[in-house]
């Protein structure tokens, strides 16, 4: 049986709640949706330390840029977003759940773009 190497990364599994969804259709009504039911996620890797209190303190420290980063996968233009991209507005328009176990099915080196 073969195994799968555990990389040393904690994944950030990010999808859109409600209020996202509803944003999305205020900025541009024409745009094709998919339902809340069916919301694509990102994943986001973080630094795996074991401690929860870790992870989350990780995010408080890097949520703008998150929240930026989901925004941004819309429309590119930051005067479309929202003026508040505070902490309870994250919390409110964005689902977030921590993966501390993250495998490579892959034997070759992974690539940023």
């Amino acid at each position: 049986m073969e195994h799968f190497e555990n990389i040393n990364r904690t994944a950030l599994v990010v999808s859109h709640k409600k209020p996202f969804l509803d944003w999305i259709k205020t900025v541009d009504p024409t745009t094709p949706m998919i339902d809340e039911k069916h919301d694509s996620k990102t994943v986001y890797l973080f630094p795996s330390d074991g401690d929860g209190g870790d992870w989350e303190r990780h995010l408080k420290k890097h949520f703008k840029e998150i929240f930026e980063q989901e925004l941004g996968a819309w429309f590119t233009d930051p005067a479309m977003w929202p003026k508040d991209r505070s902490w309870k507005v994250f919390t409110d328009w964005l689902d977030f759940e921590f993966q501390s176990m993250v495998y490579d099915t892959l034997d070759d080196s992974i690539e940023k773009e």
